[in-house]
């Protein structure tokens, strides 16, 4: 059959009634029910009939302002639960452990508590770092613990997404020594609202599983060898952008450009490459037909490496695109005959 659920809802009246008739023994953490029998009370209604000063004498103003509470004379404060400001949590393994299975399971009910706090703050860990504490004095040697950095491209608090990168990082790990403790410790987290599924899903993922994908290709290969681009507000092509990890702050923020912005080549070239000119013409190849404008970049005279010139897209007869630029008049580039160098910049797909 149907359980009916264990709750309903009363009038005030009725909740009077049904709590008057309830035993003194419902108080017995507020005042002794024998005193009170002795006394002629046996429910909760003949208590509440007694004169609240005198009662309030001899057991105290607890007693009163529970029951006002629960007859709903007075409001119920509660003192809720407030999660500290920071986490940072340790804990003692079982044994003396030398594998990186042992460590990350007993890291599991850390991973756990941290999830549970960062649900709380309503934010993800973009960087935490697991301490491996080791048995102290091991052969006369006080021994250091092993700090075990894990870091995120977008905030997370899932406690088996954070596993998964702990064990990536645990598997290169060398055990100079066993480890007897683990510390938790956050050191970088962000806002993290869950966001609701899409009726019909992107193709490719959604931009979490993206972000998962770049946690994992950090813990396998390195921070520093897993790179975004982050635009410098610089015309020259060469220092307009730099490349920083994927998980520093604020590397994944679009920058604010200009619109629209001129066409960029897929590739561009470490270093300008000097092209040959023939009959006033510059040639990769073969020789390039210029096929728009030039667009004219001056800058660096600030910092001593000033850029003048005038880029151009280019085309070859076998349908290359290139990225050229000239260099202005009364640049160094200019040669004793007058030409003027050409240079090759980038590549378009």
């Amino acid at each position: 059959g149907v359980v009916r659920p264990g709750r309903r809802a009363v009038g005030m009246a009725r909740l009077h009634r049904l709590l008057d008739r309830l035993p003194v023994e419902a108080l017995h953490a507020l005042a002794d029910p024998a005193w009170l029998d002795g006394i002629g009370c046996r429910t909760l209604g003949e208590v509440r009939r007694l004169p609240r000063a005198g009662l309030t004498r001899r057991l105290g103003p607890a007693l009163l302002a529970r029951l006002d509470q629960a007859y709903g004379d007075t409001p119920a404060r509660f003192a809720w639960f407030v999660a500290p400001p920071a986490f940072a949590q340790r804990m003692d393994l079982p044994g003396r452990i030398e594998s990186a299975e042992g460590v990350l399971a007993g890291a599991q009910r850390l991973l756990l508590a941290l999830a549970g706090w960062l649900a709380v703050q309503q934010a993800g860990v973009t960087r935490c770092v697991l301490v491996l504490e080791h048995e102290r004095y091991r052969r006369g040697v006080d021994t250091d613990g092993t700090e075990v950095p894990v870091g995120l491209a977008q905030p997370s608090r899932d406690p088996a997404h954070l596993s998964r990168l702990l064990r990536e990082k645990l598997d290169k790990l060398n055990f100079h020594a066993p480890v007897t403790g683990l510390a938790l410790r956050v050191e970088a987290m962000a806002a993290c609202v869950p966001h609701s599924d899409a009726l019909f899903p992107e193709p490719g993922g959604t931009p979490e599983d993206l972000g998962r994908l770049l946690d994992t290709l950090m813990a396998r290969l390195g921070r520093d060898n897993v790179l975004q681009p982050r635009p410098l507000a610089d015309h020259r092509p060469e220092r307009a952008n730099r490349w920083c990890p994927v998980d520093e702050p604020g590397g994944n923020k679009a920058a604010s450009l200009p619109d629209p912005q001129p066409e960029r080549p897929l590739w561009l070239l470490p270093q300008p490459l000097p092209l040959p000119v023939q009959r006033h013409r510059p040639c990769h190849g073969g020789p390039l037909a210029l096929l728009s404008r030039p667009e004219r970049i001056e800058a660096g005279w600030w910092d001593g490496a000033l850029a003048t010139r005038d880029y151009f897209i280019a085309e070859r007869a076998d349908g290359l695109r290139c990225w050229i630029f000239r260099e202005r008049p009364g640049h160094a580039a200019q040669d004793d005959g007058g030409e003027y160098r050409w240079f090759l910049h980038g590549l378009f797909a």
